[in-house]
């Protein structure tokens, strides 16, 4: 069995980062939120700007009808994330 070396190290750390960022840059976050005049839209809103100005993944605010709409679009998708007041 041939011996890992340093290089085959660094390589395959590339290669997994290299994959992992093209597979987050296809998958756009989904940041789901309460509706109008709720205090988690603007927080939402706020985060997509931000990460906007960064190399992180797309995030979609999506407006919802509160806390239990967002836990299950949580469960629903890998690529959901939400804000909830319990």
């Amino acid at each position: 069995m041939r011996r890992l070396t340093r290089r085959d190290a660094l390589i395959l750390a590339g290669s997994s980062l290299a994959a992992s960022t093209a597979r987050a840059q296809a998958l756009p976050l989904q940041f789901y939120s309460a509706g109008q005049g709720s205090a988690f839209l603007p927080y939402a809103e706020a985060m997509a700007r931000f990460l906007s100005s960064t190399d992180a993944p797309a995030l979609a605010v999506k407006t919802s009808s509160g806390s239990l709409e967002n836990l299950r679009a949580v469960d629903a998708s890998p690529q959901a994330i939400g804000t909830v007041f319990l």
